[in-house]
């Protein structure tokens, strides 16, 4: 993974490859994630289950929504 946040407006961009790892539930407080994936699948743990994003996905997850990265 890689971020890249943006000085002059609240967003996060990131840049997700093959995320094989796992972060507990949190949430990003006054901004916005936008991610890309450029290579192979990340599941992403949201509150009311998961989904899977592929390769040329690109997603948003607002401000104050509990999101995590699972493991596969």
């Amino acid at each position: 993974m890689r971020y890249y946040q943006c000085d002059k407006y609240p967003i996060e961009f990131v840049v997700s490859e093959n995320i094989d790892k796992y972060f507990d539930l949190h949430n990003h407080v006054g901004h916005y994630v936008i991610s890309v994936v450029t290579q192979g699948t990340v599941t992403v743990c949201l509150e009311n289950g998961e989904v899977e994003y592929r390769r040329g996905d690109v997603f948003t997850i607002p401000p104050y929504v509990d999101k995590g990265m699972c493991a596969d």
